[in-house]
């Protein structure tokens, strides 16, 4: 009778806990769809006269084309980083205070995005570079500490791999922050070359991929030695 009741426990306490993991996956999916749509809804056209022609609403439309661009390209760096927290999320079968107010902290950089993007758009220049390089960079440390936190502790995490994801995530992470706090100091030589900086991101995570494995590949051969 002891053990099935504690069997019964058991039971409970994990699907308790996949419950919790579930209500904060969904939470930041809910923050970053809201994110994304109050994103689009910044794109309006100007107050036009009431008897306007065509070529003046097409002319508008079209005048608005930085929007444009800072809406996709928002869309773009955002659902990239929904998509990595997704995944990863993915690994994680309990969740903690500490996990609780990362994650927090991480969505509250996601959505100063838009903002960072559109000011790019609208007003090119050092300050608006440094300040999406600070947005950018903000998110990928916070990421870091996010996932460095669930690799230290082995109750958090779903199975003995995802160890391993962790710390290459928590790397990969460290990595692109440190491309766009570089790129910060290149701003104030150029703000064009501080932007062609952030392709850089791109060949960090490879780097930091590769560096993993390579300093792991003996931890996976032994077992098959």
């Amino acid at each position: 009778m002891e053990l099935r009741e504690h069997a019964i426990d058991a039971a409970r306490e994990r699907e308790l806990d996949a419950r919790a993991v579930d209500r904060l996956v969904f939470f930041s999916d809910a923050v970053i769809a809201i994110i994304i749509t109050l994103m689009v809804l910044e794109v309006r056209l100007p107050v036009l006269p009431e008897h306007v022609g065509e070529a003046e609403v097409l002319r508008a439309i079209l005048a608005l084309w930085p929007k444009y661009l800072a809406v996709v390209l928002s869309y773009l760096v955002i659902g990239l980083f929904w998509t990595l927290h997704h995944r990863r999320f993915n690994w994680v079968r309990r969740v903690d205070a500490t996990l609780v107010w990362l994650n927090l902290l991480y969505l509250l950089a996601i959505a100063c995005v838009p903002f960072a993007t559109s000011l790019t758009a609208e007003h090119p220049g050092r300050t608006s570079t440094i300040v999406y390089a600070g947005v950018l960079g903000l998110a990928t440390m916070i990421s870091a500490l996010l996932w460095r936190h669930v690799g230290r502790r082995p109750e958090i995490m779903a199975s003995a791999t995802a160890s391993r994801e962790m710390h290459l995530a928590t790397l990969m992470s460290v990595a692109s922050a440190g491309v766009f706090v570089v790129s910060i100091g290149v701003a104030f030589s150029s703000s064009n070359l501080a932007q062609y900086f952030w392709v850089l991101v791109f060949f960090a995570n490879r780097a930091a991929r590769y560096a993993y494995d390579w300093r792991h590949a003996g931890d996976r051969a032994a077992p098959d030695a």
